[in-house]
C-alpha cells in the first residue's frame, strides 16, 4: 500500500504494509530512530509523535491511519543547530537520564503550553512523571529549574 502522508515537513508516498505499526515504517523505512518502542501496548509514551499536531502513540497506530496526515517525530521539532526549546531545556537540565523515553516525552512537551505544574503532569500520562512521588527540589528525572525554566517559556511561537 502507498501512505501519502507528510513526515517532518516532507511529502512522501510511504510504501508499506497497511497493517504495521507507524512505529515500524518510522524507525526502519524512514531512519528516524528517535521514536522507540517501549512498551508496546500504549503505556509508557516511548514512541509518541504529533500527528496533525496531536500527541499520539506510535505503537497503537497503523500504517494505514497515516494517510493524508501530517506526522512530526522528534527529529521534526528542531535541527542540532536550533533544538526546539524544549530539546534544549531537557539536555541543558541534565533531564535526559538513560535517554530511551526523552523523545516521546520532547514530542509531546513541545506541542503543549504550559501554565502550570498540574500541566506538565497532565502532558505526561503514564511517563516517568509524577509529581507526588519525588521532591523535586533533589535530581532526578526533572530538576526545579527545568521546570521553572519551562514555565517561563512562552510556547505560542
Amino acid at each position: 500500500m502507498i501512505v501519502r502522508c507528510t513526515v517532518n515537513g516532507c511529502s512522501m508516498d510511504l510504501e508499506t504494509a497497511p497493517d504495521r505499526r507507524v512505529v515500524d515504517p518510522l524507525r526502519e523505512d524512514l531512519g528516524l530512530l528517535g521514536t522507540k518502542e517501549g512498551c508496546g501496548g500504549g503505556e509508557c509514551g516511548t514512541c509518541a509523535v504529533l500527528v496533525d499536531g496531536v500527541p499520539r502513540l506510535s505503537c497503537l497506530m497503523l500504517a494505514a491511519q497515516l494517510e493524508g496526515r501530517v506526522v512530526v517525530t522528534v527529529e521534526g521539532l528542531g535541527a542540532e543547530a536550533n533544538p526546539h526549546p524544549i530539546q534544549r531545556a531537557l539536555a541543558e537540565h541534565g533531564a535526559v537520564q538513560c535517554g530511551y523515553c526523552t523523545p516521546g516525552m520532547a514530542v509531546v512537551a513541545a506541542e503543549r503550553e504550559f501554565s502550570s505544574l498540574l500541566a506538565i503532569q497532565d502532558n505526561f500520562p503514564k511517563m516517568v512523571l509524577s509529581l507526588d512521588r519525588f521532591d523535586l527540589s533533589r535530581e532526578g528525572i526533572i530538576h526545579k529549574n527545568l521546570i521553572d525554566f519551562l514555565l517561563d517559556q512562552d510556547w505560542s511561537a
